[in-house]
C-alpha cells in the first residue's frame, strides 16, 4: 500500500505530465493553424495578381481596338 505522500505526489506528478502534454497539443494547433493562414494568404495573393494581370490585359487588348 503507497503512503498518502507517495500518492499526492504521483498524482502532482500526473497533473504536470497532462499540463505538459496540453501545452504541446495547445501550440502544435496553433503552429498548424498559422501555416494554413500563411498558405490561404499566398494563395489568395497570387490569385489576386492573376486576376490583376488579366483584367491589365483586357483594358490594353480595348484601349488598342479603340485606337
Amino acid at each position: 500500500m503507497q503512503r498518502p505522500l507517495d500518492l499526492l505526489e504521483q498524482m502532482r506528478a500526473d497533473r504536470e505530465k497532462r499540463a505538459v502534454i496540453l501545452t504541446a497539443e495547445g501550440q502544435r494547433q496553433a503552429a498548424i493553424l498559422t501555416a494554413e493562414g500563411s498558405k490561404q494568404s499566398a494563395i489568395l495573393n497570387a490569385e489576386g495578381a492573376r486576376e490583376s494581370q488579366i483584367l491589365r490585359a483586357q483594358a490594353d487588348r480595348e484601349s488598342k481596338i479603340l485606337q
